[in-house]
């Protein structure tokens, strides 16, 4: 992956106390998975957590009355797992050849991977035929994505991230049937240089100290608030794919 979060977790931290994105996300795609989970016939269901983090999900899921299930989180830069009962982390793909899922969730992990066509045939080859993959995915419309196109134009260079119009290219052509629905929240925050300085990190990373001051306040201008703070859409897609 081309985004190493161990190395801006703090940034990533305010992030995540600052936003309701995680909640908001995590029961939309609560939502999809409960009606595969509705088949009986699929119990214990069997679950890949694609670029899984901390494997909170999996908890989360346990907490929400999704309890017979058998999950595997996979990331790179991880190497400890969910605390859920027999949970199973990767760090490599292969080393899940010739396994099936039922569902394969992906929450906002395929910006940061190197190549997106290999992984979403990946994940293709190791959904089950019945199965589903669950994306939540920015739009173009979400601030953090408008602030990518806006800072790294501005250094002229190419977005090194995986966005909306890649995605839905390499979907196609993996042969998925997809199905979009919209799953808006936000950030909000104090307009201090700290925070700032945080969230440009957690969207930009190690370019961050190429960006010039000017950029930087051009961009959250549009998100001032009249109390002095700084509130910013997120505009989010769950992606509903199946074959």
């Amino acid at each position: 992956m081309s985004k190493d979060f161990s190395k801006i977790s703090d940034a990533y931290e305010f992030f995540v106390q600052h936003s309701d994105e995680r909640d908001v996300c995590y029961a939309a795609l609560l939502e999809k998975l409960r009606q595969k989970y509705q088949d009986v016939s699929c119990r214990p269901l069997q679950i890949l957590d694609f670029g899984s983090g901390d494997g909170s999900f999996a908890q989360y899921l346990s907490e929400n009355g999704i309890t017979e299930f058998h999950y595997v989180s996979y990331d790179p830069f991880l190497k400890t797992s969910s605390s859920h009962p027999g949970a199973k982390h990767v760090s490599n793909l292969a080393e899940l050849k010739g396994s099936g899922f039922d569902v394969i969730v992906s929450n906002h992990s395929l910006y940061y991977v190197d190549d997106l066509q290999g992984s979403v045939d990946a994940l293709k080859a190791l959904l089950k035929s019945e199965g589903v993959v669950l994306i939540a995915f920015a739009s173009d419309d979400d601030a953090l994505i408008v602030g990518w196109n806006a800072f790294f134009e501005s250094i002229s260079k190419k977005v090194p991230y995986q966005r909306m119009m890649d995605l839905s290219v390499a979907l196609a052509s993996a042969g998925f049937v997809s199905r979009i629905t919209s799953v808006p929240s936000e950030i909000s925050f104090a307009d201090t240089a700290e925070s700032r300085s945080k969230i440009v990190r957690f969207m930009v990373a190690e370019y961050a100290p190429l960006v010039e001051e000017k950029t930087i306040d051009a961009f959250f201008s549009k998100y001032k608030t009249k109390s002095g703070g700084i509130r910013m859409p997120l505009i989010d897609g769950i992606i509903e794919c199946r074959l």
